[in-house]
């Protein structure tokens, strides 16, 4: 979707776009790596039976997804145009993805904490709790703002795609707040 919206907005856009996202895409590995060793070591705790294990992981992974996240954050802000310069000779491409580069700041920051809760449920094997986020996330923050936001063009697609992640992040973490990490059945 992010692609396609992109594409309606011209191919400098949807180059600049595609560059920014296969940079948060090497940050997005590294979530996903803290999120799938939490994945295993929940699912290990809970299959224990070990509820104060498994939470003390799900604490460990979030102190180190929003430090990866900020770290990368921080490289972005440092680094944005040189990275940017690294990927591509095209001046309007470049100009454009330099003008986009708030957003890649804010993004890992932003979505940390959906890729470590997606970790937790998927290791506590609630799939549903996902499903329902996912669902709730796209069509009642991701489809508005995209929609509401198109008038700002690449700033419009950017504002939406933060707003999922955020909600992404929040939705996921109240769920585990109000406890939605349990023990399995016996």
């Amino acid at each position: 979707m992010f692609t396609a919206q992109g594409a309606g907005l011209g191919t400098t856009v949807v180059a600049a776009n595609a560059l920014l996202m296969n940079l948060f895409m090497a940050v997005s590995y590294g979530l996903d790596g803290i999120a799938h060793g939490c994945e295993t070591l929940v699912g290990q705790a809970l299959g224990r039976r070990d509820l104060r294990e498994a939470r003390g992981w799900v604490w460990l992974a979030l102190k180190l997804a929003v430090g990866g996240a900020a770290a990368s954050s921080a490289v972005f802000w440092a680094f944005g145009p040189e990275l940017i310069a690294l990927l591509t000779d095209i001046d309007p491409v470049a100009t454009t993805a330099e003008g986009a580069l708030p957003w890649l700041i804010a993004l890992p920051l932003l979505a940390a904490g959906a890729f470590v809760f997606d970790g937790v449920f998927i290791g506590s094997t609630q799939s549903a709790v996902l499903r329902n986020t996912m669902l709730a996330s796209a069509l009642l923050i991701y489809a508005p703002a995209l929609l509401t936001l198109q008038a700002h063009g690449n700033a419009g697609l950017w504002s939406a795609l933060a707003l999922f992640f955020l909600a992404r992040s929040i939705t996921l973490a109240w769920v585990y707040g109000r406890g939605g990490l349990a023990l399995p059945s016996p």
